[in-house]
């Protein structure tokens, strides 16, 4: 019987290429290891809407109860070249079986990105990232996780577990 692999949308930082924001790569054990048993789907939204490697940072700004995607410095918004590419991507993938993104970042991370009220230096809580909020609202029932709680090494059984989603 051949083992099917599971196809896995992943933030292309994590172990494929250095197009984080500083231009640098994330190195990770743990999905070393996995590029034998999953089939990889490499993205990286912020280099998808023409932000160059390495760019200046960006964060995600709460107005009116919208998300926008800011440039700290310029304060150029990408809120809707970031959500026009997400939702236009996402609905173009029938066949996937998980994802796995970059924790804390204002495009990818699920939960723990740091957001902002626009006269407010300090963050004023957490959110999604835009890229992956739709993630989150196209493919609610799909396995999610972040690379920082692969490498989690405590407690491993609970990482185990969880990762068994994928497959």
């Amino acid at each position: 019987m051949k083992f099917t692999k599971p196809k896995i949308l992943i933030s292309k930082c994590l172990e494929f290429d250095a197009c984080r924001f500083d231009g640098q790569m994330i190195n990770s054990n743990y999905i070393k290891k996995l590029k034998n048993c999953i089939d990889f789907v490499t993205i990286c939204p912020e280099v998808e809407i023409g932000m160059g490697t390495p760019r200046k940072p960006i964060r995600i700004v709460e107005e009116k109860n919208q998300m926008l995607l800011i440039q700290r410095d310029s304060k150029i918004d990408y809120s809707s070249k970031m959500n026009d590419f997400s939702n236009n991507y996402l609905s173009q993938i029938n066949t996937i079986d998980g994802f796995i993104l970059k924790a804390n970042s204002p495009s990818c991370g699920i939960n723990n990105a740091k957001k902002y009220h626009k006269d407010n230096p300090a963050p004023i809580g957490k959110t999604s990232g835009l890229f992956a909020s739709e993630v989150i609202n196209l493919f609610p029932d799909h396995p999610k996780e972040d690379e920082k709680r692969l490498n989690n090494p405590f407690p491993a059984e609970l990482i185990e577990t969880d990762n068994s989603r994928f497959f």
